[in-house]
């Protein structure tokens, strides 16, 4: 089956999501489909980091066998008939579906939510009772949900966003490809020598991301200092992209902020808990299953370990306050057994549901059953506004005001 995949590079050693995306574009080429790829976003993408990392980023693709498109996404539809299109998050949807139903009738669309934005923005929004987050949250709901109705599918990263997806708008087909990871075994020598009773803490997570730099100013300031009171030597590695000036202030009282790093690994082994005390956010979290497969024991909040199916105090400790949190992380300081039992069983559960082997199967049945569905169409009245469009910016709007969205072809 020929696969065309319409997104941004996946920065897979900064982003959770990326990864993801990383793994199941693996997953598609080892099944035997024939993969291409058109990269969208490199506005924002070559500013923060780089046109040398974005080589590498592509370099990485085209290493697996994956055609990549150096064009305009008009230029890639015109060029090469596909059986199915795949969209990398709602908004390159709303730029690109439209044209997309035009020119490649033929096609099954699939949108990746990646997570329901909305829902992370209305976490928010409760949380800070802001009108302008409660705005925001309400517009991009509206805009999210009207492009996932114009698709053929929707892949959901979890069952909750799949059940909230499909309570706005029930007939919509949604198939769930959660995060994607690796089991690391056996685990390397430093990562079984640990010393339970010294806290080594680590947080990894981007700070691209609002909810990380939310959850590290509430964990630095309304937690930590509870800890280092009882635990004079403890220490917290904070390790993830582009950290801002508010966390990077967060320096000093056994606290390290070290930015972007090429591999976590080093860090994940070096710690003996792991702490993500996220208070709004949607879909799963990555940083979650990655400190588990290296056998840490992790202390979470509610929100952060939604749609990852835990039983709380068996494969994760969840803690909702500050106060709560803090005793976690005293707890499993003072019980090396406890450290140990949950760091085996995340471990086990990880590999067991978000494993390699156990999310291929769920690529392949997703990607069956957008084959499967009907192929939706325009209305009519949009399918003729996108015609003229089309045929204005292509014979005429590009010598008037140069390249625009449609142009270049």
């Amino acid at each position: 089956m020929k696969i065309l995949v319409i997104s941004p590079y996946p920065l897979f050693d900064r982003a959770s999501g990326d990864l993801r995306l990383l793994n199941i574009l693996e997953i598609l080429s080892e099944q035997g489909h024939s993969l291409s790829f058109c990269p969208v976003g490199q506005n924002w993408q070559i500013p923060h980091v780089g046109a040398e990392e974005i080589t590498r980023y592509r370099d990485t693709l085209s290493k697996r066998s994956i055609e990549i498109f150096q064009t305009t996404v008009p230029h890639v539809l015109r060029s090469t008939n596909f059986d199915l299109i795949f969209f990398e998050f709602y908004y390159y949807a709303m730029q690109w579906l439209e044209i997309t139903r035009f020119l490649q009738p033929q096609a099954k669309i699939v949108i990746d939510s990646v997570d329901l934005h909305y829902l992370r923005l209305k976490a928010k929004a409760d949380l800070s009772r802001s009108e302008s987050d409660a705005s925001r949250a309400s517009n991009t709901k509206s805009q999210e949900l009207a492009i996932y109705r114009l698709a053929d599918m929707v892949i959901a990263v979890s069952g909750e966003d799949s059940s909230a997806l499909q309570r706005e708008i029930p007939t919509l087909p949604v198939s769930v490809i959660p995060n994607i990871h690796t089991r690391i075994s056996p685990l390397p020598p430093d990562a079984q020598a640990k010393h339970p009773s010294t806290m080594r803490a680590i947080f990894v997570g981007s700070f691209r991301h609002d909810p990380n730099i939310d959850a590290m100013l509430f964990f630095c300031r309304e937690v930590w200092p509870t800890v280092r009171d009882s635990l004079k030597d403890a220490t917290l590695d904070i390790v993830g992209d582009a950290p801002p000036e508010s966390i990077i202030a967060l320096e000093g009282n056994g606290i390290r902020v070290h930015g972007w790093v090429a591999d976590t690994a080093p860090y994940l082994r070096a710690a003996t808990v792991s702490v993500a005390p996220l208070r709004f956010g949607a879909g799963m979290k990555g940083k979650i299953g990655e400190a588990m497969v290296h056998g840490l024991p992790v202390v979470t909040t509610s929100t952060g370990a939604q749609g990852m199916g835990f039983t709380p105090s068996k494969e994760v400790l969840i803690a909702d306050s500050a106060d709560d949190f803090a005793d976690a992380l005293l707890y499993l300081a003072a019980h090396a057994d406890e450290q140990a039992r949950l760091g085996a069983a995340g471990r086990e559960f990880i590999d067991m549901h978000y494993g390699r082997d156990a999310v291929a199967s769920s690529v392949r049945s997703a990607i069956d059953r957008a084959i499967s569905l009907p192929t939706r169409s325009l209305r009519w009245d949009r399918l003729i506004a996108v015609a003229a469009d089309y045929v204005y910016e292509r014979h005429i709007g590009w010598r008037l005001k140069g390249r625009s969205v449609l142009s270049g072809m």
